[in-house]
């Protein structure tokens, strides 16, 4: 073999094995598909369990109350993970709902998805459901108590007078309001006004002239509010 041919052969075995090093860095980097690389596939071995302390999720919303299952789209449930502002696509998840019809808090398990590029695992957030906002007109007590129940009304207005007798109870449940007041001018309690925590018991609706003769007992932490032109 020439000197020529023997350098040229050094040359070429130098040549080969600095590629075969460049491809070798290159995958460790997971530029070439090597473990650390973020595929459609999902095959990262760097994802966030949902369930760490750095994975926050978002509701967006109260959602009211209908009687019927209630569960937030997609759209409504946002994961980030650390301090990123950006959330995660939510097809990468889904989502299953339970203790989602009465008031309260409904609670959302999300799932990370087998292809999901980040996240794995799963996590659970809760949402509220607050009473609808319908608006229930009454005419006596029984009906009365029946509406203001029904976690579908916020608040009711009694249009016809009529009276607590001695014995008898009106129980204002907590958060609601019921107004005095429509077609009548005259109210009489002899019997016991329970005004739950955060209830209001409105004397006049619509700025008329109500009176609330109140021959019984007014109790509770709720409160009573008057018109101008209303009195007890």
């Amino acid at each position: 073999m020439t000197k020529i041919s023997k350098k040229r052969s050094i040359l070429l075995f130098l040549i080969v094995a600095l590629v075969v090093l460049t491809v070798s860095v290159l995958c460790s980097c997971g530029l070439f598909g090597g473990l650390n690389s973020k595929s459609d596939s999902g095959s990262t071995t760097n994802k966030v369990d949902l369930s760490d302390p750095s994975v926050r999720v978002e509701v967006l919303g109260t959602f009211n109350y209908t009687g019927e299952p209630i569960e937030p789209t997609e759209d409504q449930i946002r994961v980030y993970i650390g301090n990123d502002d950006h959330y995660l696509n939510s097809a990468q998840f889904s989502f299953s709902y339970s203790d989602n019809v009465e008031v309260g808090f409904g609670t959302i398990k999300i799932i990370a998805k087998e292809e999901s590029r980040y996240t794995k695992g799963s996590t659970s957030v809760r949402f509220e459901i607050v009473p609808g906002y319908e608006q229930a007109f009454v005419t006596d007590l029984s009906d009365l108590q029946e509406k203001i129940l029904n976690d579908r009304y916020s608040r009711a207005v009694i249009t016809d007078g009529f009276s607590i007798e001695e014995g008898e109870t009106l129980t204002v449940p907590k958060g609601k309001k019921i107004y005095l007041g429509g077609t009548w001018e005259e109210y009489t309690n002899k019997g016991e006004i329970v005004l739950s925590e955060d209830s209001v018991l409105y004397i006049g609706y619509n700025n008329e002239s109500t009176t609330l003769i109140n021959d019984g007992s007014v109790s509770g932490q709720g409160k009573i509010v008057m018109n101008a032109i209303s009195t007890i």
